[in-house]
């Protein structure tokens, strides 16, 4: 076998190497971008929840100011884009 030959098998056989790894880490992403998809589909589920139960029901809270004035739940989840897609 000659340098040529010996370079070329080397050479075929690190491709092979850097194609299983690539593929290996192409399929890990796929998972994980699977799992992340779930966990984004039950947090919005989580989220509108929450809306559901509180938004819209006149509750007052008290404020971040600790003055004892109340007001209404409402406005946080307004302040905090959460009712954006009402």
């Amino acid at each position: 076998m000659s340098l040529t030959d010996d370079a070329r098998e080397a050479g075929d056989k690190l491709a092979e190497i850097s194609y299983r790894r690539v593929s290996d880490l192409l399929g890990r992403l796929v998972d994980r971008i699977e799992t992340l998809e779930a966990e984004v589909k039950t947090l919005k589920a989580r989220h509108q929840s929450i809306l559901d139960e509180l938004y819209g029901q006149d509750f007052e809270i008290l404020g971040w100011h600790l003055n004892g004035d109340t007001e209404p739940l409402d406005s946080w989840f307004e302040e905090n884009n959460w009712v954006e897609n009402l």
